[in-house]
């Protein structure tokens, strides 16, 4: 149990804003759910509403530190074995890329 509340500490002081002072970060709870979230939820926009919900990213490039240019969210949650995160990070479809190599087998 001590493991698991170190890593939600972490997971929260890694997901506080950049750049912005102490004072101002605000404090987000991480709920404990029942059942692990589902990839098909976040994928549909269906996002449950159990899930703690991170948007105030900040990008290094272009402009250190301004808002994130893009729609970006991260969600979290944890339950007895697990600390859950989903990263939905939006962008223009024709700048996408993405390979998938299968191992033969």
């Amino acid at each position: 149990m001590v493991r698991l509340k170190g890593l939600l500490l972490l997971s929260v002081a890694l997901c506080a804003p950049y750049g912005v002072a102490q004072e101002q970060r605000a404090t987000l709870r991480i709920p404990r759910v029942s059942r692990p979230p589902r990839l098909q939820d976040f994928l549909s926009g269906a996002a449950r509403e159990a899930e703690g919900r991170v948007t105030d990213f900040r990008q290094y490039n272009p402009g250190d530190g301004v808002p994130a240019s893009l729609e970006t969210s991260a969600f979290l949650a944890y339950d007895d074995r697990n600390l859950y995160v989903a990263f939905v990070c939006k962008d223009e479809p024709s700048k996408v890329r993405a390979r998938f190599h299968s191992t033969p087998g």
